[in-house]
């Protein structure tokens, strides 16, 4: 849950509030201050708390000045006031902008909620430059093998140090890849999110050759995550590793949006195959109504064939860039799961992902091709494209 305290003019007004926060089932309040005692005895209080949220009732000066004392002790809270009066309003910006309605009261759980998503929105809008996400268009496009190759790239020829995540909570993979037994899963340090400054952050991770992994143990019981678990875990790890690589499930839920809305980069990884390429725009599409800047949606094709669609005419089909092409080469790819390690870096395709984990760094291009060839492109690309293709 998100942790809250509330500061309120009166008791009145103050036990309104506790009973719509303790019916949304997310928020659990530490602390009521109704009304607040001198600055120095909540001062003293509040160090004691890690307060998430701190829900002011806005119209009394003395409320107002006390904003600032919850900046100093709790720079990280985010600040929600409100009124219980006319004009009633809820906003996740007071007392910078006092005057900008919000909702009107009496308020309920789930809006209050929406308020908090909103104004952790505000107070961390991202993106995290050292955050990138890989999902496939659809299952079994090698997303999972990409991410795993390419942070071990960053840490053998860079010298990165590299968290990967395993977001797919349900069917992740990743430990078995590597042949190794997690002690405690994603879904659980998730669950624990709220403690994560206080946690031995060794027992929560795994190191394989170098990278830290939180796998997944694909737990089929116990409730699914929240948006503000995976955007704790986010602030964390991003504060502690030089880059962060989340491994997503084809379709995003609620909670993983988050994910989405605050990395640097999502990469839709699609083979060239067709039934990829249709289900990769359904991927966009989802991904659209999580981040609408669409410079951060990008494509990565995987296993490609100079006999396949060109990358070209796929930005141009699918309205988002492509990152980087991977050649197809399973075999290096069996082999290297059979020793339970990383592509051979003297591949073709171990040099693909060491390009691909250079440009993630900003110290080279990504790995790319250069001659276009298309000829399953009538069956994909829409007319139009088609059409200024013949006329050029």
């Amino acid at each position: 849950m998100l942790h809250a305290i509330i500061l309120a003019v009166g008791k009145e007004s103050a036990e309104a509030m506790v009973r719509i926060v303790q019916r949304s089932g997310h928020i659990k309040v530490d602390s009521v201050f109704a009304p607040a005692e001198s600055a120095h005895h909540f001062v003293l209080k509040l160090n004691g708390l890690s307060p998430e949220l701190v829900l002011i009732e806005m119209g009394d000066d003395r409320n107002a000045s006390y904003c600032s004392l919850v900046r100093e002790r709790a720079p990280e809270a985010i600040m929600l006031g409100f009124s219980t009066r006319e004009p009633a309003m809820v906003d996740p910006v007071w007392p910078s902008n006092p005057t900008e309605p919000r909702e009107p009261w009496p308020l309920t759980p789930s809006e209050l909620v929406r308020i908090a998503r909103r104004g952790y929105a505000l107070r961390y809008p991202g993106p995290f430059d050292n955050l990138v996400a890989m999902l496939p268009a659809k299952a079994g496009c090698g997303a999972s093998t990409t991410l795993l190759n390419v942070a071990g790239k960053l840490d053998q020829s860079f010298q990165k140090r590299v968290l990967v995540v395993d977001g797919d909570l349900r069917s992740g993979a990743l430990a078995e890849t590597l042949n190794t037994t997690p002690t405690c899963s994603v879904a659980h340090t998730l669950a624990d999110s709220y403690h994560l400054p206080t946690l031995m952050w060794n027992q929560q991770v795994l190191e394989q050759d170098g990278v830290h992994l939180m796998p997944s143990r694909r737990d089929a019981c116990g409730p699914l995550p929240q948006w503000y678990e995976w955007a704790r875990l986010m602030r964390f790890a991003a504060s502690r590793y030089d880059m962060v690589m989340v491994d997503l499930p084809e379709v995003i839920n609620d909670a993983s949006a988050e994910v989405v809305r605050l990395a640097r980069a999502v990469y839709v990884v699609t083979t060239p195959e067709l039934p990829a390429l249709q289900l990769a725009r359904s991927r966009i599409a989802e991904l659209n109504d999580v981040q609408p800047d669409a410079d951060r949606i990008r494509i990565l094709i995987n296993r490609w064939h100079r006999s396949d669609v060109h990358p070209r005419d796929v930005a141009k089909a699918l309205g988002r860039r492509v990152e980087a092409v991977l050649p197809n080469d399973y075999l290096s790819v069996k082999k290297a799961i059979l020793r339970n390690g990383y592509v051979d870096a003297k591949t073709s395709l171990g040099a693909a992902y060491g390009a691909l984990a250079g440009f993630l760094v900003n110290a080279g291009p990504p790995p790319m091709v250069e001659e276009p060839k298309s000829k399953l492109l009538a069956a994909f690309v829409p007319a139009q494209v088609q059409i200024r293709r013949r006329t050029a």
